[in-house]
């Protein structure tokens, strides 16, 4: 167990299993200290958990369709661990391995973790990284790398449940999310994406003028019946960096968490499959809807998909993630992106 902290009074623990985010503590607009991430008050479960509560997924986030794929003209298969598909790295991935922690210092932590060739199916030796940065701004700053002694594919994340008051088992139905992008890859009934990319228009999950969660989540439309609630990659405008991707906020707290990346993707998942049975911090169980995923990543099944930006490293190259998360208090909701 790892602890960054700052000045302004937010606090991040970290778990070298998964390189989870096991708490993240930040002051509400009534200087109550509030964690806002879902999990486990003992590490053991963040081994066995299939809910992926905090951790970083990989190999590769998201599905691949019945774990298949073609890599240099070589067909490819990795270890299914969702009825035939392969989801977030298979049954061993990096959400179940711990990782080796070096503090790197006062703000930082890095998380180190080696994937050998044959790992899941993958190939490669894999040498993969996560490194968190706690900021005087407020900042989670998450940077991922990796290097392989082969060619093979990489999509890692991060998969933190939010919920912005905190451990008290509400819905996140009252928080309003606003996110730049105007498409999204629509998914079949096994949640694989049909490789099309539509236009979010008239859709569910169209974010790019503030939403009430709760309005989307009860909406007639077949794709929210496939995934019982919102579970898409959405398709990020053209933007740099360094502007606002999703803002995520809670009026009665005062919380406002804005998201920053440099990936083409973002998979939004609403919490849907937890039934209220699994018990989190303080004794807490968590409902469906309890918590909202923000994975910023390349697009599912991208391998499978021309269309899709690649997800393939090459031998010899690093592949890089960077993702910013700025949590405090906002003094007006952002209403459009």
């Amino acid at each position: 167990m790892f602890t960054l902290s700052n000045t302004a009074g937010m606090q991040l623990t970290l778990l070298s299993v998964g390189a989870c985010i096991q708490k993240l503590t930040v002051p509400d607009k009534d200087n109550i200290s509030t964690d806002i991430v879902l999990g486990y008050d003992d590490p053991a479960p963040y081994i066995t958990s299939k809910n992926y509560l905090g951790v970083v997924v990989g190999r590769c986030a998201n599905r691949i369709h019945k774990g298949r794929f073609k890599l240099n003209g070589r067909h490819m298969q990795v270890i299914p661990n969702e009825g035939s598909n392969h989801l977030h790295g298979g049954p061993e991935g990096f959400s179940h391995k711990r990782r080796q922690g070096t503090r790197v210092d006062a703000h930082a932590i890095r998380f180190t973790l080696h994937s050998p060739d044959g790992d899941q199916g993958y190939q490669g030796n894999l040498e993969a990284s996560v490194t968190y940065t706690l900021t005087e701004k407020n900042e989670v700053i998450i940077e991922y790398r990796a290097t392989s002694d082969q060619d093979t594919i990489v999509n890692m994340t991060h998969h933190s449940y939010f919920n912005l008051p905190g451990q008290r088992g509400r819905s996140i139905e009252d928080h309003r999310l606003t996110i730049a992008a105007d498409r999204y890859t629509p998914v079949n009934r096994e949640l694989i994406p049909t490789g099309d990319i539509l236009s979010v228009e008239n859709t569910p999950p169209d974010f790019q003028q503030a939403v009430q969660l709760g309005d989307m989540l009860h909406t007639d439309f077949p794709q929210t019946h496939f995934t019982q609630g919102i579970d898409h990659n959405l398709v990020f405008k053209s933007l740099p960096f360094e502007q606002l991707k999703a803002a995520l906020r809670h009026e009665g707290t005062g919380i406002q968490l804005n998201l920053y990346t440099d990936q083409p993707g973002m998979q939004v998942y609403t919490g849907n499959f937890p039934d209220g049975s699994a018990q989190g911090k303080n004794g807490i169980n968590y409902p469906r809807f309890g918590g909202l995923c923000l994975e910023t990543q390349g697009f599912p099944d991208a391998p499978n998909h021309p269309a899709f930006p690649s997800t393939l490293l090459e031998q010899g190259t690093t592949y890089k993630h960077t993702t910013r998360l700025q949590i405090g208090l906002a003094q007006s909701p952002i209403q459009s992106l």
